[in-house]
């Protein structure tokens, strides 16, 4: 994974510290029995853009996940004990059981892609934090130091209360500035598709609303129950082009519309945008076309929210 891949969320691109995370489960997890969740990848998405993924299948690698592990955030790291990290991160990712004498590892990139995920540290910091740690595999006392060079003073096993302090890397103003602009940008461009539909339903709407307020009363074509549909199809039409020509007349009312119907665009933009994505093509152009032809029904409603995979080293 790339830096932009473990500091930013690939669906919002907006930084993955600014809102909990989740990891994406694979199917089969049954948390009645001792069958830990397995993750279909190693990327972290922001948990409300992960429930906007439709279908279920991860940006980046486009393997498909079941569900969503419980939120990831700053405050449930700094609430969970280095010793439960390792293990759960040990469960996710099905390695091999450890004897009980020996001590429990797992990569070192695991634990900084989930560092980089829940903490406003930049990537580089927490590597350089790592730096006398020359090895592959990171056990929970090495964890624990890296979090105090971090200034965070982990949590014990055992404890309710973790001893917060202010973490000392944090991310540039520009960093963050320039995050949340991408953010906006993409919401811009849903904002941007959805005013043009909505300004040409209101463009049509105004030309329409003129025509029947301009015709004059003897040009109307009398259509007739039970006449031929010939010439019925024949009036209809003639009854259009008289609209149409007659409603351009009344520009107050075409410039009405066209003003509302974008206004609403916007409005309807703003709230709904981003509602679905589709992971197998999601960009800037995609996220414009959604908004043009109108956003798709939300997928986050088949996700329960009381249902979230549980921290498996917690469990």
């Amino acid at each position: 994974m790339n830096e932009s891949e473990l500091e930013s969320c690939c669906v919002c691109l907006d930084a993955l510290s600014s809102g909990p995370a989740s990891i994406l489960i694979a199917a089969g997890h049954d948390a009645s029995t001792n069958h830990w969740p397995q993750r279909v990848c190693h990327h972290f998405i922001h948990m409300s853009c992960a429930e906007k993924l439709c279908p279920r299948k991860c940006p980046l690698c486009r393997r498909s996940f079941a569900e969503l592990s419980i939120p990831l955030d700053e405050k449930w790291l700094l609430s969970t004990s280095p010793e439960e990290i390792i293990l759960g991160l040990h469960r996710l990712d099905r390695l091999q059981p450890t004897l009980e004498q020996e001590e429990v590892t797992v990569p070192t990139q695991s634990v900084v892609a989930l560092l980089a995920a829940t903490l406003p540290v930049p990537e580089e910091v927490l590597r350089e934090e790592l730096a006398l740690h020359n090895s592959e595999m990171i056990s929970a006392q090495e964890l624990k130091r890296l979090l105090l060079g971090l200034g965070i003073e982990p949590q014990q096993p055992g404890t309710k209360e973790a001893s917060i302090k202010p973490v000392q890397h944090r991310y540039s103003t520009f960093q963050r500035v320039y995050w949340r602009l991408r953010w906006l940008s993409l919401k811009a461009c849903g904002v941007a598709g959805a005013s043009c539909s909505w300004g040409i339903a209101g463009l049509a709407t105004g030309v329409l609303l003129g025509g029947f307020a301009a015709v004059p009363d003897g040009a109307w074509p009398g259509i007739q129950v039970g006449e031929n549909q010939t010439l019925r199809a024949i009036k209809v039409a003639y009854l259009g082009g008289l609209l149409l020509y007659y409603g351009m007349q009344r520009l107050d009312l075409v410039v009405r519309g066209l003003k509302l119907g974008s206004a609403l665009g916007v409005a309807y933009g703003l709230y709904y945008g981003l509602v679905a994505v589709d992971p197998e093509n999601h960009g800037f152009r995609s996220v414009f076309w959604a908004g043009l032809v109108g956003f798709s029904g939300n997928p986050s409603s088949s996700f329960c929210g009381n249902q979230r995979v549980a921290w498996p080293g917690q469990q």
